[in-house]
C-alpha cells in the first residue's frame, strides 16, 4: 500500500503596499501631527521625550512588519526619516520587511537616498498594479498622466491635511493608522471621495466623463 505525501499549501503571492511620511526619529512630527506616541503633557508642552520618539519608531516598525511580508513590494512616497544619526536610520531600515522602493521626498537627503536598503530610488514613478495605472510622487498633483482615463495619483507630504478625490489620495501614515496600505484599501477609500475635476477638455467636460467608455 502506498501513501501519498501531503500536499504543500501554495505559497502566498507577494503583495504591493504604499506608505509615506513615516518620519522615523523625527521628534517634532509627534507634536505637529499629534501622533499618539507621547503623553498628553508632552504634546501640550511641545517637549517630546526620547522615549516617545522610540515608542513611535517601534510602533511603526511593528505595524509595518505585521502587514508586509519579506517578499512583498513597498512603495514609500518620501520622508522616510529625520535624524543626524545615519547608522540608526540605516539599522531601522534593515528591520523593515519587503522590497522597498523610495520616491524622494523633501526630507530625504542624499545619504538617505543612498541607503543600500532600497530596491530603487526616484522622484516620480508610474506603474500598473491590479490592472490600474498608478502615478506616484511625494507631492500631490492636480493633473497627471492618464488622469482623464481614470488613472490614480498617490502622494504624501500633506500628513492627511490635503483632501483627495476619487482618483487621488494621500498614503501617508498619519492618514492610515501608521502602517502601509494595500491597493484594495486605497480603492475602497477612493470610492467615498468627491469626483476628480482637475482635467477639463476643450469641450468643457471634466474628469473621466467623456472618456469613461474609451478605456
Amino acid at each position: 500500500m502506498t501513501t501519498s505525501s501531503p500536499k504543500r499549501a501554495p505559497k502566498a503571492q507577494p503583495k504591493t503596499w504604499w506608505v509615506s511620511d513615516t518620519h522615523f526619529f523625527h521628534r517634532s512630527i509627534i507634536k505637529y501631527s499629534k501622533r499618539p506616541f507621547a503623553p498628553a503633557h508632552e504634546l501640550e508642552s511641545g517637549q517630546i521625550s526620547d522615549a516617545s520618539v522610540a515608542a513611535m519608531n517601534e510602533a511603526m516598525v511593528e505595524r509595518w512588519n505585521a502587514r508586509v511580508a519579506p517578499r512583498d513590494t513597498v512603495w514609500h512616497l518620501g520622508d522616510f526619516a529625520l535624524s543626524s544619526n545615519q547608522d540608526a536610520v540605516a539599522d531601522l531600515a534593515e528591520r523593515l520587511n519587503g522590497e522597498i522602493n523610495l520616491i524622494i521626498g523633501n526630507h530625504d537627503p542624499a545619504w538617505v537616498r543612498k541607503l543600500p536598503r532600497w530596491r530603487s530610488v526616484q522622484p516620480y514613478k508610474e506603474i500598473r498594479s491590479q490592472g490600474r495605472f498608478i502615478v506616484m510622487s511625494h507631492y500631490a498633483m492636480r493633473v497627471w498622466n492618464k488622469s482623464h482615463y481614470g488613472s490614480i495619483m498617490l502622494y504624501g507630504h500633506s500628513h492627511g491635511t490635503l483632501p483627495g478625490c476619487n482618483q487621488s489620495l494621500d498614503v501617508g501614515v498619519d492618514d492610515w493608522d501608521y502602517a502601509p496600505v494595500s491597493l484594495d484599501e486605497i480603492l475602497t477609500r477612493l470610492k467615498t471621495l468627491q469626483p476628480y475635476t482637475g482635467f477639463s477638455d476643450p469641450d468643457g467636460e471634466h474628469g473621466v466623463a467623456k472618456y469613461a467608455n474609451s478605456r
